[in-house]
């Protein structure tokens, strides 16, 4: 298989295709629009005439035995292609002949009826009707009527009733209403005067759409603009030179464009003459920089950004990923000016904040493969080519400043988006199944493998590509998927073919790591507990690489992690601690484990949570727990004063309403500055702003009885070093005891581990602003599975720390008198208490997983993976370092 010749005809086979009035269109043919073409007739004497037969034909053709069209596509899809469809055949009812055709209507009513109310529309169409006066608000048709362009040309036939068709007929473009055969045969079924110019349009899409006949149309016709861009750019970045590709048709190209760009002022739309976009004006800014021709981004600046986000039209509501990700590489590419910088930084912060929220679920509204990992690797390699130099073998900003925040943000979803293309393989070595996005992949995987950070999953990576590539190997002949999104979702023969050709031609190059930015620490470093995580049972049935993974993921949320704890904790930070490394893990696995149902924003925001709880816990015992027992007692009973005092925002009264004050009163007052910031942090956090009131008001609970237990605990402490130890067992035991080892691991030990805290937080960010535990049983089984967490979680570290807590004198689940035995036996029973309550914590999450969304259990199952993985750390090691 020669790929070069495969490129070439690829290239001569689209510029020969290129009619010189009608451009082409390798797009794949639509329900929806074909059924809008069958619906055109024209005035012949004193009848009508249907002028398309062969596109109703198509439609009664492709109708399946249930009554509807594309049933098991996207539900959008199979909605809107039956509802035109149903139109069609009920505009012809009078016409057609088939004595079914009364059948058929009733049938596709029924399915589209159907279909309609799986939807649940009482939730749905409110939002719907409310976009919709938005959009039309927005629109002056009074405007598009004098000659002013406008994206809702493209879709007439969602304005009948509300545009005069009449006014219009000025913006055809060779007959098209912004080619769209649809908008087109809308407009032709509306206006008073027919017009010859937009039947002849209609009538060559029809007759010439990739040679079929039958009568079947795309959703666009021409998309030469676009189509060509995409083909190009993608088959040059792999790797394919002119020379490869055919320099004397790449001339043609580059002649097309310049005309386009030229007759457009620097901008261009998805054909000639249409209204121009930032998506096609970037990718195509992008061929012809990669062709050697460059062209100026201060038109697309100028036009489309927002000072958020760039909008693929000027009258645009909602962003497209795809189309900042497209203008970012184009900006990368482009000639570059000191003045395109903050046009530049604006559009990262937009996607990696974009990926931040939602990871993985991105829902683009042009294209489904999200290639967001592209232009943000474009912009790695400008920051290293054009923004730094070397200065005594340092990496030093030069010319930009500010760069650092985004650079990270963008290497964090860069590493993570190839981390979840490595899992998401499968067997046969495609992703779902399918040519196209298998190709994507392999092409991404190719890209983001030249991060040094990806160096010790070059392995991995390599055994990924090589699989991918047989898959695509195999399956060369495959038709296109439909990952683009128009009215309906739809393919390209033609950029498929490109993908495809582009991820086997990555594959024949070595890996170049060719970028020398470094956002973490060394390798060498960051893998050093490897061999201490691989021997926790949760990971025996793992991949190796897969737990290198999320090492080197956690790694890259070092630094945010003490960015944060330092605004809480500023004196009590050294810079050596070891729970900034292991916390990221437990979340970056956890969730990895799960199939990365958490966003990097909400692992960030737990992952800060845990930190946070863990530096308080050091901090009591180091500074607390020096106070005297007046003072603790003290600050016990004032926990909730500190909280009103924070949530009101009034000066520091503490010390003033406290009366007498101990000898110590200056550490108490300090004590009191760190918790209040502690609360702040919290209390403050996004998630809580937003939060419902009773989220809120549970967090206030839980974070009291968090502070309390702490402060309970170092009383605690005080009364068990004045016990007597056990001669005979060799420990302490606490006499009287407050309570039983169950009410005390229920209650105040529980609270002490911060994991109904924690819990409580994570239910308020998976809600974000509503309440994802919608019914009281959901709320009381979920509280019952954070109560069993947190006891297992006291328990297990129990075990492990039972040493440093009889050499500092802190109280252990083995100084009840319910353990009167030798401390080997005893641990053995604390092990066995343990399982009982993970036998709990199992039965209480099998009652919750029907009461909650699917994905809010598949997020609690991350929680309660991530907080049992400290449970298993400490039984084999002791992770909290000693108090000195």
């Amino acid at each position: 298989m020669d790929l070069n010749i495969l490129a070439k005809q690829l290239i001569n086979e689209l510029v020969e295709r290129c009619h010189s009035r009608y451009g082409f269109s390798s797009m794949t043919c639509t329900v929806y629009d074909t059924a809008w073409v069958s619906m055109v007739s024209k005035p012949v004497e004193d009848t009508r005439v249907w002028l398309f037969p062969a596109s109703f034909e198509s439609i009664l053709r492709t109708q399946i035995p249930n009554g509807g069209w594309n049933e098991g596509t996207i539900e959008t899809d199979s909605i809107l292609d039956t509802a035109a469809a149903l139109y069609a055949l009920c505009k012809h009812r009078r016409d057609y002949k088939e004595d079914d055709l009364e059948g058929r209507i009733s049938s596709a009513a029924h399915f589209l009826t159907k279909r309609l109310n799986k939807m649940d529309l009482s939730g749905i169409l409110p939002s719907l009707l409310k976009i919709r006066e938005q959009k039309l608000a927005r629109i002056d048709f009074d405007k598009i009527y004098r000659g002013a362009k406008s994206s809702i040309l493209h879709s007439l036939e969602a304005f009948i009733g509300e545009v005069d068709f009449d006014r219009l007929s000025h913006h055809k473009v060779v007959g098209s209403m912004m080619a769209s055969p649809s908008s087109t045969a809308a407009y032709l079924m509306n206006c008073s005067t027919w017009d010859d110019e937009s039947e002849e349009y209609l009538r060559y899409v029809v007759e010439t759409k990739s040679g079929t006949r039958t009568g079947d149309v795309p959703s666009a016709f021409p998309s030469t603009l676009f189509e060509t861009s995409w083909v190009l750019s993608t088959l040059l970045e792999s790797g394919f030179t002119e020379d490869d590709l055919g320099p004397s048709q790449l001339q043609k190209v580059k002649k097309y464009f310049m005309e386009s760009f030229t007759s457009g002022s620097g901008l261009i739309g998805f054909a000639p003459l249409l209204e121009a976009d930032a998506d096609d004006t970037a990718k195509g800014i992008t061929m012809m920089s990669l062709l050697g021709v460059p062209i100026s981004v201060s038109p697309l600046i100028e036009r489309y950004s927002d000072g958020e986000k760039f909008r693929t039209y000027s009258n645009e509501i909602t962003a497209s990923i795809s189309t900042n990700s497209n203008v970012l590489t184009a900006m990368c590419m482009a000639p570059l000016e000191n003045r395109h910088r903050p046009a530049i930084e604006m559009v990262v912060k937009f996607l990696c904040e974009t990926w931040w929220k939602n990871s993985h679920n991105i829902r683009d509204k042009w294209v489904r493969p999200d290639p967001a990992d592209i232009s943000l690797h474009k912009y790695l390699g400008l920051y290293d080519k054009d923004y730094i130099a070397r200065r005594g073998g340092k990496l030093q900003p030069r010319r930009f400043s500010g760069v650092s925040a985004t650079l990270h943000d963008a290497v964090i979803v860069l590493f993570q988006s190839l981390s979840f293309l490595l899992v998401a393989q499968r067997e046969d070595g495609s992703w779902q199944g399918k040519r196209e996005s298998t190709a994507l992949a392999v092409i991404t995987i190719n890209i983001v493998a030249s991060l040094p950070i990806v160096r010790p999953l070059l392995g991995q990576v390599k055994t990924a590509i090589d699989n991918g590539c047989m898959f695509l190997s195999r399956n060369l002949e495959s038709k296109p998927e439909r990952i683009w999104i128009e009215k309906v979702t739809y393919g390209s023969q033609y950029i498929s073919d490109a993908f495809t050709l582009a991820a086997l031609r990555y594959s024949d190059q070595d890996f170049v790591t060719n970028l020398e930015t470094s956002v973490t620490g060394t390798l060498d470093a960051i893998l050093k507990p490897l061999k201490f995580f691989r021997q926790l049972p949760m990971f025996s049935c793992t991949p190796e690489w897969s737990t290198v993974a999320s090492l080197i993921e956690g790694s890259l949320f070092e630094s945010l992690l003490r960015k944060a704890c330092f605004e809480v904790f500023p004196d009590n930070l050294s810079g050596n601690e070891s729970h900034f490394s292991f916390i990221p893990f437990t979340w970056t696995s956890g969730n990895n484990l799960h199939s990365r149902p958490l966003t990097p924003g909400i692992m960030l925001e737990m992952m800060i949570i845990s930190a946070l709880a863990y530096q308080m816990d050091e901090f009591i015992e180091s500074k607390v727990a020096k106070l005297s027992i007046e003072s603790v007692k003290s600050l016990r009973k004032s926990v909730m004063q500190l909280f009103d005092e924070v949530i009101s925002k009034t000066p520091d009264v503490l010390v003033k309403n406290a009366g007498p004050l101990p000898s110590d009163s200056l550490e108490l007052h300090q004590v009191c500055g760190v918790f209040k910031a502690f609360i702040s942090y919290i209390w403050y956090a996004p998630y809580n702003r937003i939060a419902t009131q009773n989220s809120r008001a549970q967090l206030r609970i839980a974070v009291e009885d968090f502070l309390i237990a702490h402060l309970t605990q170092t009383e605690d402490n005080y009364y068990l070093a004045r016990q007597s130890r056990s001669e005979q067992l060799n420990r302490k035991f606490l006499q009287p005891p407050k309570s039983s080892l169950l009410d005390w691991v229920r209650t105040t030990s529980g609270d002490h581990t911060a994991g109904p805290f924690a819990f409580t937080a994570f239910i308020s960010m998976l809600g974000n602003g509503t309440d994802c535990l919608n019914s009281p049983l959901a709320k009381y089984v979920a509280q019952d599975v954070s109560r069993h967490l947190a006891a297992l979680c006291r328990l297990y570290n129990d075990f492990g720390s039972v040493t440093r807590d009889m050499a500092e004198g802190n109280l252990n689940s083995v100084n009840f008198p319910e353990f009167g035995a030798e401390l080997e036996i005893a641990k053995k029973d604390l092990l066995r208490i343990g399982e009982y309550e993970r036998r709990c914590l199992n039965q209480s999450l099998a009652e919750l997983r029907p009461l909650v969304d699917e994905a809010v259990f598949a997020s609690l199952q991350v929680f309660c993976t991530s907080a049992d993985m400290y449970g298993e750390m400490y039984v084999i090691k002791d992770l909290t370092p000693a108090i000195k």
